[in-house]
């Protein structure tokens, strides 16, 4: 893509040079209007020329000074770019006028604002009815409740996984490892994060063993420096919970960005036998799954995290076999927040017959895979997901469908100033005919999305995959006013257009990491009261 618009600028300069030189050239040497015009038709047939053989030198030149990898991840980017009307995205700013454009993003975010803010009566187990926050009724999420008061009636967290109380001893400590093991997963950012929060270290490993408090002798491997398909990870021994860690670092540099953009789909099988080395006498005799085993598995997921999967899997996976061969009550815990998050994900799917019971914690995990397929259905997957966090619902699907959503409305303007005007005061304020109306059309309007883009066969949307933790309050201050529940992908099924949709603020580690330490902190507080 890069490479393309360089080599058109440049050679749109040629061309204009070599017009004004013919120009001259014409008026000196022609004196008739039909040797002008020869000469017009030849020049176009020297641009095109010129153009060529410029882009063929840039692409040798990209060749030599680039891996493999970038240029085909270019290569895929420039095909996705190319395409996406083949995706089903509408390209609404070719095909409308900005105040339409406007006026109907305008709407359509009432219309989602309405449907979000609907009250949802839920019941405890007691048969209480309790106010569910104003949730979504198009969600659908009714089950059971439990509220945890801590301190004054002010102060509330209300934690609810599985569909049951948090009081059992498995959710309380897969609460505290998720408070634990977040501090890993930003480690992975090594000291550049540190730098970009006005700290300084003098190296990542620093960081790493500061952090996390896991002495440098347990270090067992650490790779800084991200390429394209390869992002940066270490690789610790955590004695004390008899666990080994590989940690996956998020996007921090332009080559994880390629990865992010490489956002079509593709099937993997969920076993990696055929990257092993043979088994010999000098080898360790890896653990692997029959041919039949693998195949009975439907794993499908984002071109760009199955590559990174492939290539951290390349240079980890004897490293972790030899540890836990030497160590056999230890388990593999695999964590990462955001594109580390959803190529953990695609690498536990990946490895789950090949190291049995490994587990992923994904913090902050973008959209992964489709709904149907693993890693998406993989329930030793554990995401978590922030209130607000932009990238819990963004893939090729959701940006198709809101477009599609955005042209109808474009076209259809006595649909768009209606909507417009019954929800012009706020929702608390709306009458309930107009609040069940507006409910009632962004289903219709819905609707009709999926049954277009089913016809036209358009991109299918991803999903943050296995068991979703979601978080929601006042996640950026010292509160406790904060929800920790487990919803259903069926939450991320739309992209939601409001004035904070891309602050990403809302999706870096910090926010992840002190969020689920104060909700660990305030479940310990009252186990101990």
């Amino acid at each position: 893509m890069c490479i393309t618009f360089i080599s058109n600028a440049i050679g749109r300069r040629f061309r204009r040079l070599w017009t004004i030189t013919a120009e001259d050239d014409a008026d000196i040497h022609t004196a008739g209007p039909s040797n002008t015009k020869s000469l017009d038709y030849d020049c176009d047939d020297d641009d095109n020329i010129t153009s060529s053989k410029l882009e063929d030198a840039i692409n040798a030149l990209s060749t030599k000074f680039l891996s493999n990898e970038t240029l085909q991840a270019v290569h895929n980017i420039r095909s996705i770019v190319t395409n996406l009307s083949d995706f089903g995205v509408v390209d609404i700013f070719a095909k409308y006028p900005i105040k339409d454009i406007a006026a109907s993003i305008l709407a359509l975010a009432r219309l989602q604002h309405v449907e979000s803010s609907t009250v949802v009566v839920a019941t405890t187990n007691d048969g209480e009815s309790i106010d569910a926050s104003r949730k979504s009724a198009a969600n659908n999420y009714s089950d059971t409740t439990t509220r945890t008061k801590q301190g004054s009636s002010s102060s509330t967290t209300m934690i609810r996984m599985n569909n049951s109380i948090i009081g059992n001893e498995v959710e309380e400590e897969l609460l505290h490892n998720l408070a634990h093991y977040a501090i890993f997963a930003r480690a992975a950012y090594g000291w550049d994060l540190k730098l970009l929060s006005g700290k300084l270290h003098f190296s990542s490993l620093t960081v790493l063993t500061r952090e996390t408090g896991i002495p440098q002798k347990h270090v067992l491997s650490t790779n800084w420096s991200a390429k394209t398909h390869l992002p940066a990870y270490f690789i610790v021994r955590d004695v004390e919970r008899q666990k080994i860690i590989l940690s996956i670092r998020g996007t921090l540099s332009v080559r994880d960005v390629l990865t992010d953009l490489c956002c079509t789909s593709e099937e993997f099988p969920t076993h990696d036998d055929a990257e092993m080395p043979r088994k010999n006498d000098d080898t360790i005799n890896f653990p692997s799954s029959s041919s039949t085993d693998s195949q009975k598995y439907n794993a499908r997921a984002h071109v760009g995290m199955v590559a990174a999967a492939r290539g951290v899997a390349k240079n980890a996976r004897e490293i972790i076999a030899t540890e836990l061969a030497s160590n056999p009550h230890y388990k593999l815990l695999i964590v990462g927040h955001s594109l580390g998050g959803g190529t953990a994900a695609v690498l536990g799917t990946m490895w789950q017959n090949t190291f049995p019971g490994v587990v992923v914690y994904a913090y902050g995990s973008p959209c992964v895979g489709p709904l149907d397929a693993q890693p998406t259905i993989n329930k030793s997957i554990i995401s978590v997901v922030g209130e607000g966090d932009p990238f819990s619902c963004l893939s090729i699907g959701h940006v198709a469908d809101i477009s599609s959503v955005l042209s109808e409305l474009c076209e259809d303007h006595s649909l768009r100033n209606e909507i417009l005007g019954r929800t012009r005061s706020d929702v608390v304020n709306m009458s309930d005919e107009d609040v069940n109306w507006s409910i009632d059309k962004m289903k219709v309007l819905r609707r009709g999305v999926d049954i277009r883009m089913h016809e036209a066969g358009s991109a299918e949307k991803f999903y943050p995959p296995g068991r979703i933790l979601y978080m929601e309050g006042n996640l950026f201050s010292n509160s406790e006013n904060i929800t920790l529940r487990e919803v259903t992908q069926s939450k991320f099924q739309s992209l939601r257009l409001h004035h904070r949709m891309l602050d990403f603020s809302q999706h870096i580690p910090h926010r992840y990491e002190g969020v689920l330490s104060r909700i660990s902190s305030t479940l310990h507080r009252s186990k101990n009261k």
